[in-house]
């Protein structure tokens, strides 16, 4: 299990977005940079940030990786290798029918709040 102190990013492209939210590492962000919803479309990942606060305020520009592996905060388990959605929050999920594939999984997502290496991708099931 990766964590943010240890994670090793591999950042192909990343892109800079002002949110109207809070936004903290480890969540899909959408085009506007603020978190998204169940099942939406992510422009990528945010890529700064800490778990014990959002360090993206509102109206600070966040950097949002959008190729490349990024740490994601695991919102529900899921298996390696595992097609990942947002939940409500703009954390990963085991994506359904419907829902924007935003990630693949490179480990394991075993509890809640847990921090696991993605592969960004981006297409609809």
């Amino acid at each position: 299990m990766a964590n943010f102190a240890t994670a090793t990013e591999i950042d192909l492209l990343s892109l800079t977005r002002v949110p109207t939210a809070a936004l903290a590492r480890g969540l899909f962000a959408g085009e506007d940079g603020n978190p998204i919803g169940a099942g939406a479309r992510a422009l990528g990942i945010s890529r700064f940030g800490d778990l014990s606060s959002a360090d993206v305020t509102a109206k600070k520009e966040a950097t949002i990786g959008v190729e490349g592996l990024f740490p994601l905060i695991v919102g529900t388990p899921f298996a390696k290798g595992a097609q990942l959605a947002s939940d409500a929050n703009g954390k990963g999920i085991t994506a359904v029918a419907g829902d924007y594939v935003n990630a693949i999984a490179e480990e394991q997502g075993v509890n809640a709040g847990d921090v696991v290496m993605v592969r960004r991708v981006q297409y609809k099931i």
